[in-house]
């Protein structure tokens, strides 16, 4: 009897010390399991969808659902090509895990010269990871390669709308110089003039939601285009009414729905007033040619 109390103590003593084994990488990151499913790790050269957040203590830094719904995507290298040294934390997460794990992954601070604000030598970045789904590397390879090749042409098509668009400005500003009010232009409380060319089908922003904006601003004075989207091809995004942009935009892309197409003549006092800026002179009255292409869900 005596020592069977003995072997059982010892198993119960193994058993602890099992439990409280730190798991660590190849590279030595420390990690931890919170749901480990069954199932097949994912392999070098096979894509891994997943969500993460970062995390400092209790403190959320960073989610990817809350700036993506859709999960994240990366191709696993093979192991030669990885460089010497440690790989990316996350790549080395994802490594461990099969479809429908979860676990965090710690950044120890001492490791890293420059940290991030707010971080001590003492302190950990935790990253939470949760992997949803294993793609086939080459249908992943195949899939990025169409996305891009559509991506291109329609980067070139955006870029291409510039001459119309400067034209079709040209014109409206020649109108409103000549006649607000029979140009079709209407004039708000603050003295913002607009013209609606195309009612949009879509959503109206509200104060916040991250809007995309297609551009082409001119100097009302005379006419001289000081800085438009399509010659970058891509438009701009910003959150509505916070002073990300000049008032002006705030003001009249708020009027807009989603699609919508528009002309804003703003005054100075509503624009950059008498600093200026850039290409733009003091005290200068401009005009922009607006398409509001996506108000942010």
């Amino acid at each position: 009897m005596k020592n069977l109390f003995f072997l059982l103590g010892g198993i119960l003593l193994f058993g602890a010390c099992a439990n409280d084994v730190e798991l660590r990488t190849t590279s030595g990151y420390r990690y931890e399991f919170h749901n480990d499913a069954p199932g097949e790790t994912v392999k070098a050269s096979e894509a891994a969808e997943f969500y993460y957040q970062m995390m400092k203590g209790d403190s959320l830094l960073l989610s990817s659902r809350q700036q993506n719904p859709n999960p994240q995507a990366v191709l696993l290298p093979e192991d030669s090509e990885t460089p010497q040294g440690r790989s990316h934390i996350i790549i080395e997460a994802l490594k461990l895990m099969s479809v429908g794990d979860s676990l965090s992954i710690f950044l120890p601070m001492d490791t890293i010269e420059q940290r991030p604000p707010g971080f001590g030598p003492e302190d950990e970045l935790r990253y939470d990871i949760t992997l949803t789904k294993i793609i086939d590397g080459a249908a992943f390879q195949a899939a990025g390669k169409a996305r891009n090749e559509l991506m291109k042409k329609r980067l070139e098509a955006y870029g291409a709308r510039q001459t119309a668009v400067a034209d079709s400005t040209a014109s409206l500003l020649a109108a409103y110089k000549k006649n607000p009010s029979k140009a079709g232009f209407t004039k708000t409380s603050t003295g913002l003039m607009y013209k609606i060319l195309e009612a949009g089908k879509g959503p109206q922003p509200r104060k916040g939601q991250p809007v995309f904006v297609s551009y082409y601003g001119v100097t009302i004075d005379d006419g001289v285009m000081f800085d438009n989207s399509f010659r970058r091809q891509s438009p701009i995004d910003f959150p509505l009414g916070q002073r990300a942009v000049i008032d002006g935009w705030d003001e009249g892309i708020g009027l807009l729905k989603e699609g919508a197409r528009a002309v804003l003549a703003i005054p100075s006092d509503l624009a950059y007033g008498a600093r200026g800026k850039g290409g733009i002179p003091p005290d200068a009255d401009l005009m922009f040619y607006v398409q509001l292409e996506e108000v942010a869900r």
